[in-house]
């Protein structure tokens, strides 16, 4: 073989070699580690979907004002929130001991910062990156709230995503949730005195597949907190708004989203639509996440 003919052969097994990493799954993502620790997503596909809630749900919060927003590429988020299995086997590099509240592989993280969640994130990037399993252009991050509020629906408009919303009018009461959610009824004592995490996965998915929506843990999202001005919401009703892409941290702003609820929350707190908001730097036994894997333009 000549010296030109060994040259072309090597540039031919570089770009083999990249184009395996540039397309992502068109299904799950499934990332391995070591004999017994698997990381799945589930793919989200391009779609329009109607975020917050009606004026007349029973526990409805101001802040949850109706806007249309739609997908134009897929995007793929944990099929569970992240465990401590997977926190201690992506996060050993840094060193970031397990500081969860409840200790157990299979509960989820907790007692982390947003900082610390978003820390993960960037680790699994790195570390998928280098393994070659991910184009450059595709990186994991928390979910923004629209991405989260369109997996947690998969498809559906009502208070939950299993189809149901509240039949009765005490929302403190809501057996509509015990087949989906871990939460403050179906997760241990009375008044929250011995209630705790469960382990995932271990209620019924949504209909994509996706578990622990409602309850557990709340789940930091990416973004901002900031309630919906009106007016510009009104403009927009006269054409689709498209989802804008994800901001860029900022440590001027502390007050992070967070969503769907956990396993001292009430019902009305485990709803799709129901925002709640922290300061980025808490850590709260009540608090773990999920995380997407997105590509950039």
């Amino acid at each position: 073989m000549t010296r030109a003919n060994s040259f072309i052969l090597a540039c031919l097994l570089i770009t083999a070699t990249i184009a395996t990493a540039q397309k992502l799954p068109d299904g799950p993502y499934v990332a391995k580690y070591g004999d017994n620790v698997t990381l799945e997503l589930v793919m989200c596909k391009p779609g329009t979907f109607t975020i917050g809630s009606p004026e007349k749900e029973l526990g409805r919060y101001p802040d949850e004002i109706q806007r249309e927003i739609t997908f134009d590429k897929p995007f793929w988020i944990g099929k569970t929130e992240v465990t401590q299995q997977q926190w201690d086997a992506i996060m050993a590099a840094p060193n970031r001991p397990n500081s969860a509240w409840f200790y157990e592989p299979n509960l989820p993280i907790e007692n982390i910062s947003w900082f610390e969640a978003d820390e993960f994130c960037k680790q699994l990037t790195a570390i998928e990156r280098k393994a070659k399993k991910i184009p450059e252009n595709a990186f994991f991050r928390l979910p923004t709230e629209a991405e989260w509020e369109y997996a947690c629906r998969a498809g559906t408009t009502t208070t939950f995503n299993n189809g149901k919303d509240f039949l009765i009018k005490d929302p403190r009461k809501c057996p509509e949730l015990n087949d989906i959610a871990v939460f403050r009824n179906n997760s241990g004592g009375k008044n929250g005195r011995f209630n705790k995490t469960q382990h995932v996965g271990g209620k019924k998915p949504n209909a994509w597949g996706i578990h622990d929506m409602h309850g557990n843990v709340h789940e930091w999202c990416h973004d901002d907190y900031y309630r919906y001005n009106p007016e510009d919401l009104d403009k927009s009703k006269k054409r689709t708004k498209k989802e804008e892409p994800a901001p860029e941290p900022s440590v001027k702003i502390i007050r992070k989203i967070y969503r769907g609820g956990s396993f001292l929350s009430q019902p009305v707190h485990c709803r799709a639509a129901f925002r709640g908001a922290a300061d980025q730097g808490l850590r709260s036994r009540e608090i773990g996440f999920r995380i997407v894997l997105v590509t950039q333009p």
